[in-house]
Parts: C-alpha cells; structure tokens; sequence
C-alpha cells in the first residue's frame, strides 16, 4: 500500500509540475544564451560552439533538447527533451549545458 501511495504521488507531482519558462544554455560554465520556453513559439535550432564543437539545441514550444553535439559518446543527445525547472541536460565532453531554472521536482 505505501508503495502504491508513493507512486501515485509521484506521478501526481509529474504531471501537475509547472513547466519551465527559460532555459539557460552554458558552455564551459558560462551563460552564452537565453531562450523562452513558450508553447506558442516556433521551433528553432541554436547551434553553440562548445570545447570540442557545434552543439545542435532544439527548442520546440516548452521543450529543449539536445539533437547533435561533437562529443564521442552522444550521451547528452540521449537525455531528450525538459521543460520542468530544475531539470538540466549536460555534455561534459563539450562542457555546453542546458539548465532550466527554477526549483526541481
């Protein structure tokens, strides 16, 4: 019983969560670029220049991913799309994060 209270509750919370407004794109710890999360704007690509190389960002209405990056490993392309506060997707070989502020779940 306490597990199925503790699931329903997280998924309460996932899908009651207030999505993100902005994201931050970072590289090497520096803020380079600001971008609205808003479900009525179009869809652009940004592409940012990171340690190793371009990083391709997709911002589509409130959702951010990364689709393309120079690191070996493509990690960062796996973490698909946010749009909650807190959530962040990070490619350490071409140190260009992607932070979306505010308090996590």
């Amino acid at each position: 019983i306490i597990a199925v209270l503790a699931g329903g509750a997280v998924l309460y919370r996932r899908f009651t969560a207030a999505l993100g407004e902005k994201a931050v794109i970072e590289v090497d710890n520096q803020p380079v670029q600001t971008v609205r999360l808003d479900p009525n704007a179009e869809k652009q690509i940004i592409t940012v220049v990171g340690v190793r190389g371009d990083s391709l960002i997709e911002v589509d209405g409130q959702f951010i991913r990364m689709t393309g990056s120079a690191c070996p490993d493509k990690i960062c392309i796996h973490q698909g799309r946010k749009s909650q506060p807190g959530d962040a997707i990070v490619c350490i070989p071409n140190r260009v994060t992607i932070k979306i502020p505010g308090l996590g779940r």
